[in-house]
Parts: structure tokens; sequence; C-alpha cells
């Protein structure tokens, strides 16, 4: 395991209280109150109003000075969520003028700042058709042809791919989106099974005992916010 995540992780370690302790209230995440994310050596700070922006990226400034680390300012990107069409003064960081973006990147999932899952679920959709195809040329590679061992293959393999961080997406995408989504199911059945593409899809899924993708998003998505007491 690399060692700059660790040692990045040591050093980083007192941010999160400097804040804390300078009255950042950071933003509301599900009844909880989130200052920042951190993953490795990525940092995202969150705040409820400008001029609390420019409070931590003050507190940030003093702390890397402190600790003798930098900040990549030409990676340093400022996203503020907002349904007006209201204007901010720029942000800056060390006198870097910081590039104010519409969606932002955090563990593969796009951001959008209107809070538009519909903007990056194409790109989901994607990567589940990738996912399938791979599943198919390795089973061809290999042979296998079994549909109980392919359809296990694909619940574990393909499924998940599609519903990475569903529970955030997953109650704010379009009917359109879903069945763009159900397709690749659609097709990984009839492909195998040698059916008719216009076989009606939840016919198929009763004969096969396999569940709507969507109605996994949805039970995924109630035990996450619901969660059994």
């Amino acid at each position: 395991m690399p060692l700059s995540p660790i040692i990045f992780g040591i050093y980083i370690d007192k941010l999160e209280r400097c804040l804390e302790e300078a009255s950042c209230t950071g933003t509301n995440l599900v009844g909880i109150f989130v200052i920042l994310l951190l993953y490795v050596d990525d940092i995202v700070i969150l705040a409820r109003s400008a001029s609390e922006i420019h409070h931590q990226l003050r507190f940030l400034k003093d702390l890397c000075s402190n600790m003798g680390m930098s900040v990549n300012t030409n990676k340093t990107k400022v996203m503020i969520i907002k349904s007006k069409k209201d204007t901010y003064a720029n942000f800056f960081y060390d006198n870097n003028n910081l590039e104010e973006v519409s969606s932002y990147k955090y563990l593969i999932i796009d951001i959008h700042h209107k809070i538009i899952w519909n903007y990056s679920i194409d790109k989901w959709i994607n990567r589940g058709w990738k996912a399938h195809f791979f599943l198919e040329n390795n089973c061809k590679s290999t042979n296998l042809m079994m549909w109980d061992k392919k359809k296990f293959l694909f619940e574990t393999l393909v499924t998940p791919v599609i519903l990475y961080s569903c529970e955030v997406w997953g109650c704010n995408i379009s009917r359109e989106s879903w069945i763009k989504i159900e397709k690749i199911q659609k097709c990984f059945i009839t492909y195998n099974l040698k059916i008719k593409r216009d076989t009606i899809y939840h016919i198929l899924l009763i004969e096969v005992g396999l569940p709507p993708i969507e109605c996994i998003t949805m039970y995924r998505y109630l035990i996450f916010f619901f969660p059994r007491k």
C-alpha cells in the first residue's frame, strides 16, 4: 500500500478539529452535520454560505503552511449548489483564484450543482453495459454456458456496477433513464436464453426469478434512509 495517503492522513488529521473549533458548521446531510469529506489525498470542504467558504479556506491555508504542505490550486475547484442565478464573488486560496465548476466528481459520482442526477446517469448506464459485455466476453472465452452460473455472475459483477451509490440518485432520475437501465438486464436475459427481444420484460423476470433493478434500488434506498431499529 502506498505511504502517501497514510502520511497525508496523519498531517491533515487536525483540519476537522480546527474547523470545528472555529465554529464552522458545514452542511446537513441526512441529519448529520458534515464539515469535510476525506478520501486518500482528496478533500471536500462543505459550507452553507460563501463567507464560510472563505473562512474555511483561510484555516486550510494556515494549517497547510504550519504543516509544510501545499495545495494544488489548479486542481482545486469550487461548486455552488444553487437553484437561482445567484452570483458570488470569486474564491481565493493563497491569492490564487479558484475556478467555479458546474459539476464535481467524488468517488466516481458526478454531482451536478443543481442536484440533477440525469446529468450523469448516461455515464452510469455506459458502465453497466461495459460490465455486461466484459462478463459475456469472459464467459465466452471460458466456454461458460450454464444459465445459473451466468445469472449468479450477472448479479455479482454487473448489477453492483449499475447500482453503485443508488441510495443517492435512485429516487431522482426519470422514467426514461430507468428504462435504459433495465434494458441491460433484459439484454442479458434474452441473449443467454435465446428469447425474442420484444418479449415483455416483466414476464422474463418472472420466468428467470430476477427482480427489476429499480425494485432493488428502492429497497436499498429504504434500508439506507430508514434502517431497522
